[in-house]
């Protein structure tokens, strides 16, 4: 594999091109990939301008540069909500919305909601679904990945 110094990278026309294509697997919309490219860019600069990298440290940093966007974000459209109980509860800002991901993941495949329900509602993390399910890394990763495609290729829920 070819190393290039980081401030090659920098100067590359490349790196751009790496963070629309990890923007697109994320499902990222186009507003937020000139947002990738600047984490991705900042990574560099913070290895130094010496550091000799190849293109699967790049796809390495830009993916999760695009995990803490989509945490990120997450985060900004929860909201906490008191119910009637006094209980406080993180909910989304939308009911609608929250309906409508609730009637998607009902059509789920069984082993997919089951997985939904883990990783999304009750917050597992990807090593802790390993594990807890007793699954390989790949197997988490392939699911997640099964999962976003069923709920966006449904209905284009989160577009």
């Amino acid at each position: 594999m070819v190393e290039l110094s980081v401030a090659e990278w920098l100067r590359s026309t490349y790196l751009r091109r790496v963070a629309s294509r990890v923007a697109y697997t994320y499902l990222l919309p186009p507003e937020d990939v000139p947002d990738l490219y600047q984490e991705l860019c900042l990574a560099l600069w913070k290895a130094g301008p010496d550091r000799m990298v190849n293109a699967t440290w790049l796809f390495h940093t830009a993916n999760h540069r695009a995990a803490d966007i989509l945490k990120r974000k997450r985060k900004h459209f929860e909201v906490s909500v008191t119910g009637m109980d006094g209980i406080a509860r993180t909910s989304t800002a939308d009911p609608e919305l929250t309906l409508l991901v609730h009637s998607e993941v009902r059509r789920l495949p069984k082993s997919l909601r089951r997985f939904y329900r883990l990783r999304y509602e009750e917050g597992y993390t990807q090593r802790e679904l390993v594990q807890h399910e007793r699954l390989t890394r790949g197997s988490v990763r392939g699911m997640e990945k099964k999962c976003l495609r069923w709920m966006t290729r449904r209905n284009r829920l989160f577009f």
